[in-house]
């Protein structure tokens, strides 16, 4: 990540939220309204989350949570409801959460799976989706690895097709999606493994029950410091390594080579919070108030650095946009590895190629309220 980075986003953040952060086309039905002045009305938000408690998935949800209650001087209370990439949740959410006051977090592009695994009938055209971080990708193999150079790695996985092995969070996730475009781009096979989470797929490698990961860098940036892993190649831009054993190296970026490799992981690896498109207007648009101060937060942009994310803040229109586009390729991903319950045919999910914002149909979607 680039120096002063942070600072960058920051004042990008800033002129999206003075613009409205979207240009919305259409306006919600009832007219303009008024953000509740005294929201949350129970004086605590609650966040839902979908994954389990230490990853990074939750670390965000949380701080997203807590910098939201700092901003409006509410306390939050964060729990955590596991399963089937976070839908469990958000059907207690969807059920709970009509006042408002009741957020889903987590993997936020997890939500464009559900119909097409059959988790659930819910889509981002049932949420107001807050995207507040991605991520870059990191290809890391163990210490003891003989690759030391993510040039080895592929001339060795094209001579052995399938013999390497690579770990992830589960078939389908965003961990094995990301890992199937990486060796699709470079035109190798290898054999991908599911483990209870990325972080266990990490440890995998450490202990030589599989050869590679190729995972967010928030999960395994504290591996990779202490050297236990060896990242050899990334998404982004190049990385300077520091161990904690004095050693430095820099690690390439796959970008000028194959920049699908990361436009493809940009829509599929993104980390938020979100809202019943249900909940009240006045309720949202004081959420969305909250949410604005506390993902530019000086707190919230240096856990971001600290934590190995990179803070975003996408909402209105735009984060429909980029939700609608993430779900065409996610699905259409998850076909090509026959993980479907349903089709994108038959969901009226686009290829991405046959993708455009102006083919959605909208005519059902609640449009994000503006403040009067």
């Amino acid at each position: 990540m680039k120096k002063f980075a942070s600072l960058f986003l920051a004042l990008a953040m800033t002129m999206c939220f003075l613009s409205g952060c979207g240009d919305k086309k259409t306006e919600q039905s009832d007219g303009p309204v008024t953000a509740n002045p005294d929201y949350p009305n129970n004086g605590t938000i609650n966040c839902v989350i979908g994954w389990s408690a230490g990853g990074t998935t939750d670390l965000i949800a949380r701080k997203v949570a807590s910098e939201v209650g700092i901003a409006v001087g509410a306390n939050n209370n964060c729990t955590n409801v596991t399963g089937a990439s976070g839908s469990i949740a958000a059907a207690q959410v969807i059920a709970d959460g009509q006042d408002g006051e009741t957020v889903w977090g987590g993997m936020i592009s997890a939500i464009n799976t559900w119909r097409a695994m059959d988790y659930n009938d819910y889509s981002w055209k049932d949420f107001y989706c807050f995207i507040s971080a991605q991520t870059d990708y990191v290809l890391c193999v163990g210490k003891n690895s003989k690759f030391t150079t993510y040039q080895e790695f592929i001339d060795y996985a094209a001579a052995n097709p399938d013999k390497l092995t690579s770990g992830n969070p589960g078939l389908g996730s965003v961990g094995h999606l990301a890992a199937v475009t990486m060796c699709d781009s470079f035109g190798v096979s290898t054999q991908h493994v599911p483990y209870a989470g990325g972080r266990a797929a990490a440890i995998g490698v450490m202990g030589g029950e599989i050869d590679y990961v190729f995972i967010a860098y928030g999960d395994v940036a504290d591996l990779i410091k202490s050297g236990d892993l060896v990242a050899l190649g990334c998404t982004g831009d190049e990385m300077t390594i520091n161990t904690t054993a004095g050693a430095s190296y820099t690690v390439p970026s796959f970008d000028a080579e194959h920049p699908e490799i990361a436009e493809t992981i940009n829509k599929l690896a993104m980390w938020g919070v979100a809202l019943p498109r249900t909940a009240p207007a006045e309720q949202v648009l004081a959420f969305e108030k909250a949410w604005k101060a506390a993902v530019t937060s000086e707190d919230y942009l240096n856990y971001c650095e600290e934590i190995g994310v990179t803070p975003v803040a996408i909402c209105g229109e735009e984060a429909d946009q980029t939700m609608s586009a993430g779900e065409a390729t996610y699905v259409e991903i998850l076909e090509q590895q026959d993980l479907t319950a349903k089709s994108a045919a038959d969901l009226g999910i686009p290829t991405s190629a046959d993708y455009s914002w102006d083919k959605v149909d909208t005519s059902d979607l609640i449009a994000w309220p503006t403040e009067g």
